[in-house]
C-alpha cells in the first residue's frame, strides 16, 4: 500500500493491486494485539512488538523507550534478542505469549489515547488514507493470527468516503490464517489480473 501510494504520487499508472493480510494501520494493529487479541493470536507477537520498540528507540534516538515500554523482568532478554545475541527459541522461554503481559501498564494506558511521541509516530504509520485511483482487492483471513481482519478491510470504507477507486475486501475463508490468506490472494488474484490484461 505504501508503494502504491508512492507510485500514484509520482503519476505512475497502476492497473490494479491485490494485498493479503495488509497491515494498513499500525496503530490499530498494535492496539488490537494489546486490548483485543483473537483466540488464535500468534504467540510471537510480543517478539514482534519488542523489535519494533527497539527499532524506534534506535532510529529516533530515544534510548529510554524500551525501558518505558517493556516490563522490567523481560527487558534484558528483549534487548539481547534485538541485538541478535539470542534467537526466538530462547526468547520465547522467557517472555509471555500475550502482548498485554509483556508491556508495562503505563505504556498500555498511553496506547489507548495515542499519546506520547512513540504512539503518535505509530499513528502516522497508516497506508490507506488517501484518495486512490487504482482498483484494489484487499484479501483477509477470518483466522489471521497477526492482522486483524478489520485492519485489512480499512481501505474499502476509506475509498467509499473519498469516492476513490473501486476497492473491495475479499475473504479467503473461515479458517484462513496469515499464511493461507497469502496463498488465497495469489490463487484468486491471478485470474483477475489476467482479465485486466485482456481488455
Amino acid at each position: 500500500m505504501a508503494f502504491l501510494n508512492r507510485l500514484e504520487e509520482e503519476g505512475i499508472k497502476v492497473t490494479a493491486v491485490a494485498t493479503a493480510s495488509a497491515f494498513n494501520d499500525l496503530f490499530a494493529t498494535i492496539n488490537n494485539w494489546i486490548h483485543a487479541p483473537g483466540p488464535n493470536a500468534a504467540v510471537w507477537l510480543p517478539a514482534i512488538i519488542s523489535n519494533q520498540i527497539f527499532a524506534n528507540s534506535r532510529y529516533y534516538n530515544i534510548p529510554d523507550l524500551p525501558g518505558q515500554a517493556i516490563r522490567p523482568q523481560y527487558l534484558a532478554a528483549a534487548r539481547r534478542f534485538a541485538d541478535f545475541e539470542i534467537d526466538y527459541g530462547e526468547l520465547s522461554k522467557i517472555i509471555p505469549t500475550k502482548v498485554s503481559d509483556f508491556l508495562t501498564p503505563e505504556f498500555i494506558a498511553m496506547s489507548s489515547l495515542g499519546k506520547g511521541s512513540y504512539w503518535e509516530r505509530v499513528q502516522a504509520n497508516q497506508v490507506y488514507r488517501w484518495r486512490s485511483v487504482t482498483p484494489l482487492r484487499s484479501y483477509y483471513g477470518a483466522m489471521d493470527e497477526a492482522t486483524p481482519p478489520y485492519v485489512a478491510q480499512l481501505p474499502v470504507g476509506w475509498q467509499k468516503v473519498m469516492n476513490g477507486a473501486t476497492t473491495s475486501a475479499v475473504p479467503t475463508g473461515a479458517h484462513a490464517d496469515h499464511r493461507k490468506t497469502f496463498f488465497g490472494m495469489v490463487f484468486e488474484s491471478k485470474p483477475w489480473f489476467d482479465s485486466l490484461l485482456r481488455r
